[in-house]
């Protein structure tokens, strides 16, 4: 019974499925690439050396708030933003694919 109700309570905390954990804006200050993190996983106990391995999602997102593209990644927190390229119609970042602007082109690393 303690268990149950500890976790109804622990839903309530969590009840957003994502949590933000970094942004990243173009020079242009245009876009913005969102890195969110699935937050329930926080709750659930992990094995040393597995605190990294959280799942979650990737957004660009104009400067109106529109969510241009999203892609769901295994290991958020293992991609390499120090290699995130912008150019003036596009994003590229090893791990996520290469996402133009208009939507024209785009391509996911699968």
């Amino acid at each position: 019974m303690l268990f149950l109700v500890f976790s109804v309570s622990a839903l309530v905390v969590y009840d957003n499925r994502y949590q933000e954990f970094t942004r990243l804006e173009n020079p242009e200050q245009t876009y913005v690439l969102v890195f969110l993190e699935d937050s329930w996983k926080r709750i659930v106990p992990a094995l040393p050396g597995q605190g990294s391995d959280i799942s979650g999602k990737i957004r660009l997102i104009d400067k109106r708030g529109k969510c241009i593209r999203q892609k769901r990644v295994g290991l958020i927190r293992q991609i390499d933003l120090g290699r995130l390229e912008w150019s003036t119609n596009s994003m590229y970042c090893i791990g996520v694919g290469e996402w133009t602007f208009d939507n024209k082109g785009s391509w996911d690393w699968d």
